[in-house]
């Protein structure tokens, strides 16, 4: 699979603050992520006034965190 798919899967997950987010598909698409898709990744939670920037620092972070931790 893909990275963009994985990336697309994750962000179409129920409570996601992707559901429903103007830049969804703009994000999906340029493989980049806001602060608080960030902040959802980290603690599970969706964190309002935290801002929907999306910038590719930001996915980066979050991706490569992601795939350290399903290394054995």
């Amino acid at each position: 699979m893909t990275n963009n798919l994985i990336w697309q899967r994750i962000m179409r997950q129920t409570g996601t603050p992707c559901r429903g987010c103007e830049q969804y598909h703009s994000c999906a698409i340029h493989e980049v992520a806001c602060e608080q898709f960030e902040e959802y990744i980290e603690t599970g939670e969706i964190e309002l006034m935290l801002p929907k920037i999306p910038t590719k620092e930001i996915f980066m972070g979050i991706y490569f965190e992601e795939e350290i931790e399903r290394e054995p």
